[in-house]
């Protein structure tokens, strides 16, 4: 198996052992690089999810804001479809 064939694989756990051999080769080769990859990621990872968690909120409002307007659409339509019925009075003065 060649070692691009391992990266194409897509399996879970080549992924897991990558990544796991790329952190320690990175702390036993350079300790320093993996604080300080931290330290730069960390406001990077924290960003993504609040911008996760507001386009979340922003995605629940609308879809809930379509839902009412489409079943205010339904009960109009609902409503416009019902045969109107007249009071007995007004139907004895149409005639």
């Amino acid at each position: 198996m060649a070692l691009e064939d391992v990266f194409k694989a897509g399996n879970i756990v080549n992924g897991l052992l990558i990544g796991a051999g790329i952190g320690l080769a990175t702390k036993v080769l350079a300790p320093g690089a993996s604080t300080t990859a931290g330290g730069l990621l960390r406001p990077v990872v924290r960003a993504a999810v609040a911008v996760w968690d507001i386009t979340k909120e922003a995605v629940a409002t609308v879809a809930e804001t379509a839902s009412d307007i489409y079943a205010e659409a339904q009960h109009e339509v609902a409503a416009a479809k019902a045969p109107q019925r007249q009071p007995l009075s007004d139907a004895i003065t149409d005639l």
